[in-house]
């Protein structure tokens, strides 16, 4: 690479000269385009070289050039660009790159409203392009040129017929028929095709999709349709009509440079093609419109962006050559009257000298729509989807409802929604299990089921309840659009009311065993601050998991080509803390189910346990198919939503419903008053009997009195 030297001789007492080297800043200038844009490229490299040698700049541009003919990939092949940037020892300090490609080189571009003037900013602060240049509210490059789709209309035949432009769909069918039917007849012209379409196996197909759908709009202010909407059917009609009657899937379907030799072969009479195409054959105007004064055209162009990782001095030195080429004067001389290519300034094409040797007309006519590659989260993965299934749609392979729908499916997310028949039968199965469980809290204050219910007291069949119903809470979390606040909620409110069904429990179980060990005698004195105790823990590992953001969402794709959305574990701490809280619960499990097994030993109570005992081996499956379920990766959002709520419904059901309801109803015999206690004679006798080998039990026997949750201590029985 060259580097220019600058000689100053100084005078030093009006005898000596001290002669002092300056090397100049070189700077390295990397583009990646089109060959039809060499000749601009180059002149601009050599222009402002000049420019900084009259003016003492001591700034050199040394060229770093990939094009369509250099690489594998073509103008589209950003990898190159990519790799340069990312290189550590940051020799590339200036980029000439495709404006698509804005958010990928987004993290090694300079913020310029920092370092540009005021001024020239504003030159370039229209709507487009805002829309071209800045990203996350920072603009990284500023655009060189505009290259939009506009319609050639061949010259030959455009004189030879006398026809009229096209400003709509239907009047370049109508104007194709005509002109193809004359020429078979007259020249026996079997060659000529009416349009192209252009649809590659490229990016290009993307372009043409959204530009004849933009231009079914209603109106000029309308938004572009959704792919679904009729607006979207009926273009994707008149395209296939378009490609039947005047063309053909081969002609539809060329790559460019094909495309090139039929156009200068005169074998094209109508051309879906860019602006930076300079063809004397051809004259250019707007691409047609589902009506008149309705058209679509796609903005695109190159913008020139600064290396952010480079050194202060070089920073310095390129917004040196930034001033330079987006200067009015660089602009309006070279990139317009001397090249022709369209400037980003909006205000030169109200200068007749510009337009005399640019068609002002196009540009101001043109209804320019920006591709969303800065706005969609996967706009690679878009293209490369669309660009198949519109090629499939031409062939014949695919109807148009099935492409619509496959297009709109790439960036549509789908939910779990009421909506549905799915979402709807299991939101009504937890709104039944809901009332169920409200509804049978009823049974605690029926006389005749009191026996059933004398294991705990008020206050802790409530809060066994309050479990079940924060169990349900959690599952509406999974209805509509996953947030992170929702992903919160759903792990909060589950382990939350897993602690309140678990600790009711454990607090009676250490309470019986109270009286048989002395260490737990506690137990009884203070019972509100264990429970509290216990759980206060909980809440605080809930407030610590919102602390350390420990989940985000993640959109993920199944087989059918159906995005969803999940949650996803974020940060270690986060994710130990959650870890810790579900450790917690299932270490309150373990300790209940291991108080249980001593109970049974005692032989206390069986008619009490033997339910809790069930729910407790049946919980502890239900863990190990939730931990299952978590670990397996289902990426169908319907599945993998029925699954978990499925579990917790299975959860609640066993816990509550079997507790409250079916255990009534599987007792077959009559329930005992109240006021008759010949059942706890016969459990006397029984443990009595079984006291007699028991070491732990010896001389007392212990009743269990639920509605004031103390106990009949019966002292001295043998």
């Amino acid at each position: 690479m060259p580097i220019v030297n600058h000689l100053i001789n100084l005078h030093n007492n009006g005898n000596k000269i001290k002669k002092i080297y300056i090397t100049a800043i070189n700077l390295n200038f990397v583009v990646n385009s089109y060959k039809v844009l060499d000749k601009l490229i180059i002149y601009m490299i050599k222009d402002f070289n000049n420019y900084s040698k009259e003016r003492g700049l001591n700034i050199n541009l040394s060229l770093t050039y990939f094009s369509d003919l250099n690489n594998t990939k073509g103008y589209s092949d950003y990898d190159l660009t990519l790799s340069l940037l990312g290189k550590k020892h940051h020799k590339y300090d200036m980029f000439l790159y495709d404006m698509n490609y804005l958010k990928i080189y987004a993290p090694y571009l300079l913020e310029l409203e920092n370092y540009l003037p005021k001024k020239c900013i504003d030159l370039y602060s229209s709507e487009n392009n805002n829309k071209l240049t800045v990203y996350n509210e920072h603009r990284l490059g500023l655009p060189m040129f505009y290259i939009f789709s506009e319609l050639f209309t061949n010259k030959k035949y455009y004189e030879r017929y006398n026809i009229k432009i096209p400003k709509t769909w239907d009047e370049l069918i109508e104007t194709s028929n005509y002109v193809l039917n004359n020429e078979r007849i007259k020249y026996n012209n079997t060659e000529l095709v009416g349009y192209n379409g252009l649809f590659p196996n490229n990016e290009n197909s993307v372009c043409s999709l959204y530009q004849i759908l933009y231009s079914y709009r209603e109106t000029k202010d309308s938004p572009l349709p959704e792919f679904t909407s009729q607006a979207g059917v009926d273009a994707l009609n008149k395209l296939l009509e378009i490609k039947n009657k005047i063309s053909s899937y081969k002609i539809f379907s060329i790559d460019e440079v094909y495309l090139l030799e039929q156009m200068y072969s005169d074998n094209i009479l109508f051309v879906n093609f860019y602006s930076s195409l300079q063809i004397d054959t051809y004259i250019t105007s707007p691409l047609p419109g589902k009506k008149e004064g309705i058209n679509g055209s796609i903005l695109g162009g190159y913008n020139i962006g600064i290396n952010k990782n480079i050194s202060e001095k070089r920073q310095k030195a390129s917004i040196k050559v930034m001033e330079y080429f987006f200067s009015k004067n660089f602009q309006k001389d070279i990139v317009v009257k001397k090249f022709h290519f369209y400037s980003p300034i909006v205000e030169i094409y109200n200068d007749k000298n510009v337009c005399s040797v640019i068609d002002c007309k196009i540009i101001k006519e043109s209804q320019f729509f920006i591709r969303p590659s800065s706005t969609m989260k996967n706009y690679n993965n878009f293209s490369k989807k669309v660009i198949k299934n519109m090629l499939n749609y031409l062939e014949g392979k695919k109807s148009i409802e099935e492409v619509l729908t496959n297009i709109d499916d790439i960036n549509r997310i789908y939910y779990f929604t009421v909506k549905s028949i799915p979402g709807f039968i299991m939101f009504s199965l937890l709104l039944i299990l809901f009332i169920t469980v409200i509804l049978s809290t009823s049974l605690l204050f029926l006389q005749k089921y009191c026996i059933l219910f004398r294991f705990f007291s008020l206050d802790l069949w409530f809060m066994y309840t309050m479990g079940s119903v924060l169990m349900i809470l959690s599952n509406v979390f999974y209805f509509e659009e996953t947030t992170v606040i929702k992903c919160f909620f759903r792990q909060i409110l589950k382990e939350f009311g897993n602690a309140l069904i678990f600790i009711p429990i454990l607090y009676k179980l250490l309470k019986i065993l109270s009286h048989f060990r002395k260490k737990f005698k506690w137990i009884q004195k203070y019972k509100f601050r264990f429970i509290l105790s216990l759980l206060s823990i909980h809440i605080l590992f809930s407030i610590l998991i919102i602390i350390f953001d420990t989940y985000k969402v993640k959109t993920i794709n199944d087989m059918n080509d159906k995005n969803s959305i999940v949650c996803q574990y974020n940060k270690i701490p986060g994710i130990i803390v959650f870890l810790l809280q579900i450790a917690y619960n299932i270490l309150l499990y373990v300790i209940v189910c291991i108080l249980i097994f001593q109970e049974w030993n005692l032989k206390i109570i069986p008619m009490d346990l033997k339910p809790f005992t069930f729910t407790m081996i049946i919980d502890g499956i239900n863990h190990i198919i939730s931990s299952v379920f978590y670990i397996i990766n289902i990426n169908n959002y319907i599945v993998n939503t029925i699954v978990h709520i499925y579990i917790n419904f299975l959860y609640i059901f066993i816990n509550h419903i079997y507790i409250f309801i079916i255990r009534v109803l599987l007792t077959k015999k009559k329930f005992p008053n109240e006021n008759n206690r010949s059942w706890e004679d016969k459990l006397v006798k029984n443990v009595l009997l079984s006291s007699e080998t028991s070491s732990n039990v010896k001389n007392t026997i212990t009743f269990f009195d639920s509605d004031s949750d103390a106990s009949i201590i019966i002292d001295d029985l043998k």
